[in-house]
């Protein structure tokens, strides 16, 4: 029997095999799209799980006003080892690049963590060789990955080995980990103990003014993160040496991290975002809708052409089951034939998956139990509920009613038949439509933030690193003179650049007006004097820094240039103009400096926060110190040579260092990575779901015109002209689509208002995209329908009418 249902499936695929493949590519799309989303989910929420004691891992976070962050003083460790009731173990971390140098090789930017040795008694990272927690005690050890012993010492074995950081601090390879994980909240080559800063970075360990280190806690068994973090917040608030500094730790469960991070500043490793996930998941579980609607709905069209086939099969004895079962039995063939062409789809899109998602699904994560048990279900319930309403409703029909149909019997009325398909229909326009004006939204957001002026001219602007040492003077200077030296390039520098997090702050306040009620807290950025000519940002107020200033007097420089922000804030305590005006507060050698101008906001962070208040000062003290980044303006066509000429520069004045350097629009481009992936994929899904859509209505109208041909010449008959017949009839699909316009454009209005909010600097989404939206759907409609309706208006009537 079940035999004679697959061949009995066959012969009607076959005899329909237009139709039917067409049914099966819809269904194939929506069935990748699926699959892919489902393997960016579950790679994005699988972060972390490698850890035994993950739920009772928890980071620190210190709420502020307008962000969170999760660096704290080293020094703060003094008072949680031992001392916070809840908390088992508790260990601290920061990351750096690092220069590293193992004999002949000189390796720059070498991700290193700093840490103690109670990290490995929280995290389960995998060790190789060594004892980890004994090796972090010892000053100047070191614990490498795999992959970075191999790249330093090739195939020898590294214990025992030394290598050379910063050119200052020699540390012994003493224990070996497995390559961290792709889904870890840290990577890093290798791992320093807390020793390393001390030597380097004395105040980053023992002083409560440095916030460097991130806090992890591993709480006991059945412990209360809330009386935790109050205990936690009570020993700082008690301890800290200024009551200006006392604040709000809250505490972060570890699997949180990834996903749930997106107001925290300083982090460790760039993270992911929740509203990403929402927002794919989202768009997974529309088109797997568009594609079922489409998939019941020509399945249901193409179908009723059976009726008599059925009425006979009724006739001559079968049972409405078998006939169901019948139905049921083609629909699961279809499907699984869709499945197969959808992971085949999958297996073609990989390498475009793992350009944009940065990592390379693998399939096989399909085959474990879990998700296979889950996708056999999965496709159960996709049988049932695309499979149930052609099988029930077209097995419903008397033996006599079905022999005497001629064309649609779906309902009882015509009115019914016509609800029921124009319901489906407008459905899978309202999931396309809606999809369309999204990617609208997305895209007229992310150009908006590439394309706004950030308060400076970003490009031709490269950025070298000048690392921090006794020499970092006299190897700028040196550099400075190369460079002069060539043309079509002028220099500056400064301690801050866009693209980074400021990362000096201070509380100042106006000359004369009261400290604590007046106290402004101020990014403190310094710069060469001629930084804001070279960087071309623009002065709204007052003065520039001299041009012409020896090293002495810059370090002796009693003046600085605020941004409109901070002007903003001492406009609205009552200065009305702030230049000539002095600030106070400043805790290097010169406590107070007279504003002489006021520069436009200058973005150094991403459009989705709003410009900090910043004052500039001219500086060459030991820090900060403007020489840490020397900027340089390329005025030349051929940027490669002039890269190129850069770096001999470099190696000629610098033979310790490598050449660190980056383009500062590349550097300012990796702030919108996020949603510049956004962009194309959601692009490329609103494509499938109109491609299943129009599958979809291409075959719904092939179909309907078949039925309707002989109506149509009976209308040429009496008069009608081709282009009447054509508009008679597309109206009916454009009706259709205008009402999916009316019901899904608030519906998405809404919803891309709340996703907006998230960025400081965001588009108005006005009436214009809306409009746009509802042009472009009813012209993919009639463009999709024009070919199949024309051609059935131009049917010469005595071809169609001649057999009645």
């Amino acid at each position: 029997m079940f035999t004679n249902y697959i061949k009995t499936a066959w012969r009607n695929f076959y005899r329909s095999r237009v139709y039917s493949l067409i049914n099966i590519f819809g269904l194939a799309i929506g069935l990748a799209t699926v699959i892919m989303i489902f393997l960016y989910v579950k790679h994005e929420t699988d972060y972390d799980k490698q850890h035994s004691r993950s739920e009772r891992i928890y980071r620190q976070i210190n709420n502020g006003k307008d962000y969170d962050d999760p660096i704290q003083p080293g020094i703060f460790m003094e008072f949680q080892r031992g001392q916070i009731p809840g908390v088992e173990q508790v260990t601290m971390m920061l990351k750096n690049d690092l220069v590293i140098r193992t004999g002949d090789k000189k390796l720059s930017e070498q991700e290193f963590l700093i840490t103690d040795s109670c990290f490995f008694r929280i995290f389960d990272f995998n060790v190789v060789s060594g004892n980890p927690v004994e090796i972090l005690k010892r000053p100047n050890t070191t614990i490498l990955t795999e992959s970075a012993a191999k790249l330093y010492f090739g195939d020898e074995d590294p214990i025992g080995k030394e290598i050379l950081i910063e050119n200052t601090y020699r540390a012994v390879v003493s224990g070996i980990i497995e390559d961290i994980p792709c889904q870890s909240f840290v990577s890093f080559s290798g791992i320093l103990p807390t020793d390393y800063k001390l030597q380097v970075n004395e105040s980053a360990v023992k002083s409560w003014f440095n916030s460097s280190f991130h806090y992890y806690s591993l709480l006991s068994p059945g412990a209360d993160p809330e009386k935790v973090s109050m205990a936690i917040n009570e020993a700082w608030n008690k301890n800290v040496p200024d009551e200006r500094m006392k604040g709000n730790i809250r505490l972060q469960s570890l699997k949180d991290i990834h996903l749930h991070s997106e107001n925290i500043r300083w982090e460790i490793e760039p993270q992911g975002s929740i509203t990403v996930v929402r927002i794919f998941s989202l768009t997974a579980i529309l088109i797997l809708i568009l594609a079922c609607v489409n998939f019941v709905n020509l399945s249901t069209a193409q179908n009723v052409k059976r009726y008599r086939e059925i009425g006979l099969r009724r006739v001559i004895g079968a049972s409405r089951k078998s006939i169901v079962r019948q139905f049921l039995i083609e629909t699961t063939m279809y499907i699984l034939l869709a499945l197969i062409v959808g992971v085949a789809l999958v297996e073609i899109s990989i390498p475009w998956f793992s350009e944009v998602y940065g990592f390379r699904p693998d399939l096989s994560v399909m085959l474990e139990s879990s998700i296979l048990s889950a996708t056999i279900l999965f496709l159960i319930l996709l049988i049932i509920i695309t499979g149930s309403y052609p099988a029930f409703v077209l097995s419903s029909f008397q033996p006599a009613d079905a022999l005497r149909s001629r064309g649609e019997v779906i309902g009882k009325t015509r009115k019914q038949r016509t609800g029921i398909r124009e319901g489906l229909v407008i459905f899978q326009f309202i999931i396309s439509v809606g999809l369309i004006t999204g990617a609208f939204i997305v895209k007229k957001q992310f150009n908006h933030l590439s394309g706004m002026f950030p308060g400076f001219e970003k490009h031709q602007k490269l950025v070298i690193s000048n690392p921090w040492d006794e020499n970092m003077n006299s190897r700028f200077n040196a550099l400075k003179g190369e460079l002069a030296r060539m043309p079509g390039i002028m220099t500056t520098a400064s301690h801050n650049v866009p693209g980074d997090f400021q990362n000096n702050y201070l509380g100042v306040h106006v000359k004369g007006l009261d400290k604590e009620a007046n106290n402004i807290s101020t990014a403190f950025i310094s710069v060469e004097n001629n930084f804001f000519d070279v960087m071309g940002a623009r002065m709204s107020e007052g003065n520039n820094f001299p041009q012409d200033l020896t090293d002495m007097a810059k370090d002796s420089l009693p003046l600085c240039i605020i941004n409109e922000t901070l002007a903003g804030i001492i406009r609205n305590q009552g200065i009305e103009d702030p230049v000539d005006e002095y600030l106070s507060g400043f805790w290097d050698k010169i406590p107070s400096r007279r504003i002489i101008g006021v520069v436009e906001d200058i973005h150094y962070r991403s459009l989705h926060n709003k410009v900090y208040p910043a004052v500039f000062i001219v500086s060459k003290q030991p820090y900060p110190n403007y020489v840490l980044n020397m900027i340089v303006d390329i005025d030349r066509e051929n940027l490669g040579e002039a890269y190129r000429e850069i770096e001999d520069a470099w190696n000629r004045v610098s033979q310790d260092w490598p050449f660190r350097a980056t383009f500062l629009d590349n550097k300012l481009q990796e702030l919108y990575v996020k949603e510049a992936n956004l962009v194309r994929i959601i692009e490329v899904f609103t494509f499938l779901a109109l491609v299943i859509s129009l599958i979809g209505l291409t075959a719904l109208v092939m179909f309907s015109l078949r039925n309707r041909i002989k109506e149509l010449s009976i209308r040429k008959v009496l008069g009608a002209s081709p282009g009447q017949l054509f508009w008679f009839y597309a109206w009916k699909y454009v009706r259709l689509v205008l009402l999916a316009d009316i019901i899904a454009l608030p519906l998405i209005y809404y919803l891309g208002k709340g996703w907006l909010e998230q960025f400081a600097f965001r588009i108005d989404i006005g009436f214009g995209i809306l409009i746009l939206s509802v042009i472009l759907s009813v012209a993919i409609t009639i463009i999709t329908i024009s070919y199949q309706t024309y051609r059935a208006s131009r049917i010469n009537p005595a071809d169609s009418l001649k057999y009645e």
